[in-house]
């Protein structure tokens, strides 16, 4: 451990393996000059500036261990380190990216659901008055309404998978119904439009 905390304090923040190698003035030297990166710049220049420094401070480690603790303790620490940024660190990123994205999208999901279902069966309010201008009714059987154009094929399903419910009340009186994200009908999250 001794040989691999310096690389890894320097790993975080450019220079802190100098100040516990004794170097003290050179790590100060090399934490200043990375504050100074981020104040003064941004972008691309930020990231190559802040790669060149912490490259620098890694190979400036591996020579003072080198020098004072021999080949073997050097290449023990710069070698952990490596390993760790290159193989532990993206595999923490990828993990916690793909476990966060997956949980917004559930999140954010259940809230499109909801609005895109709405706005569908609007969709489907209005292609069911375009049929009663035409017919002076409404279709009997929905199933056979929303296949009959390609269109209207995604019209039999809400965006949760379900199927709507359809009813016709009267002659000229009818509903659709989406069973909501409990996909049950008679709860309180369904949907219903319709000229009832």
């Amino acid at each position: 451990m001794k040989y691999i905390l310096p690389f890894l304090l320097s790993l975080v923040i450019p220079g802190l393996g100098q100040i516990i190698v004794k170097k003290v003035l050179k790590g100060i030297f090399m934490v200043a000059l990375l504050a100074l990166a981020f104040l003064l710049l941004e972008g691309f220049y930020l990231y190559v500036t802040a790669g060149v420094i912490l490259i620098w401070s890694l190979v400036d480690l591996f020579f003072i261990i080198k020098n004072r603790d021999g080949n073997a303790a050097a290449l023990k620490g710069i070698g952990f380190t490596f390993i760790l940024l290159f193989l532990i660190i993206p595999v923490f990123f990828v993990i916690g990216y793909s476990t966060i994205s997956s949980g917004l999208g559930i999140s954010e999901n259940v809230y499109f659901n909801e609005k895109n279902t709405i706005n569908e069966m609007d969709e489907i309010t209005g292609g069911l008055e375009r049929y009663y201008s035409r017919n002076n009714s409404y279709p009997e059987d929905y199933i056979k309404f929303a296949s009959a154009k390609p269109v209207r094929k995604n019209w039999i399903t809400d965006y949760w998978g379900n199927e709507y419910k359809y009813i016709l009340i009267e002659k000229d009186k009818y509903q659709i119904i989406s069973s909501g994200e409990d996909m049950k009908f008679d709860t309180d999250d369904d949907i219903i439009k319709g000229n009832f």
